[in-house]
């Protein structure tokens, strides 16, 4: 007998997963301050996940913690052209990875809904 697919024993992990060819993610952590927080969290692990797919996953890197640093603000202090500005340079650096793609795209709903 042949087994295929994928399997996963033991221990715990937390956090965005896709395994799997055209794997995609659907976070849903719920609306508000804090689904945006914990998304803006998680992500640089998912960077980390998928950064051998990535042309420069450092920048992908750096622009999450700007996100992160900015949405660290009380609401009213925020720079949305800033959050703006980062969330579209990010999107463009890991629109090749569809669970990064989807996880930013989530982030900026969440952001500007």
């Amino acid at each position: 007998m042949t087994e295929s697919g994928n399997r996963i024993t033991g221990g715990t992990f937390n956090g965005i997963t896709t395994v799997g060819n055209n794997a995609t993610v659907n976070y849903s952590a719920g609306g508000g301050v804090d689904a945006t927080a914990r998304l803006a969290r998680d992500l640089p692990a998912l960077i980390d996940q998928h950064a051998a797919s990535l042309e420069r996953p450092e920048l992908a890197r750096r622009d999450a913690a700007e996100v992160a640093e900015e949405l660290a603000s009380p609401v009213e202090d925020q720079d949305r052209d800033r959050l703006s500005d980062t969330l579209t340079r990010l999107a463009g650096r890991v629109g090749s990875v569809s669970a990064l793609a989807e996880a930013t795209k989530k982030l900026t709903d969440l952001v500007f809904s």
